[in-house]
């Protein structure tokens, strides 16, 4: 049995969403590891999880703006440990545009 402990998140608050990060302001978050994860829709991502216990799904923008805090080739020891901050920034094209969407720079990097 997988019993949770006492400090686990639990429910659907474990995913921060860009919504969050747009009612709270940008916030600091140190990241503990990275995990996969699959999804409803068979896709496999790869999850940041940070030391409260909430989780943050990697995309194409947020794995390049790993990169251009901690280098390439971006590996797990790289961020391990590290903290960054999230901030959000309304998605300006595609689908989602309009939307609220989380984003990472480096502590104390002002927004661009």
């Amino acid at each position: 049995m997988n019993e949770l402990n006492d400090n686990d998140v639990i429910g659907a608050g474990k995913f921060i969403k860009g919504d969050d990060i747009a009612s709270s302001g940008p916030e600091q978050v140190t990241i503990v590891g990275v995990r996969k994860d699959t999804f409803d829709d068979d896709e496999t991502k790869q999850i940041l999880m940070f030391e409260d216990g909430r989780e943050l799904t990697l995309n194409a923008t947020r794995s390049g703006q790993l990169e251009s805090i901690f280098g390439r080739p971006l590996r797990v020891s790289a961020v391990k440990g590290k903290a960054v901050e999230l901030f959000n920034e309304k998605v300006n094209q595609g689908m989602y545009k309009g939307k609220n969407s989380v984003h990472i720079r480096a502590v104390g990097k002002a927004a661009f």
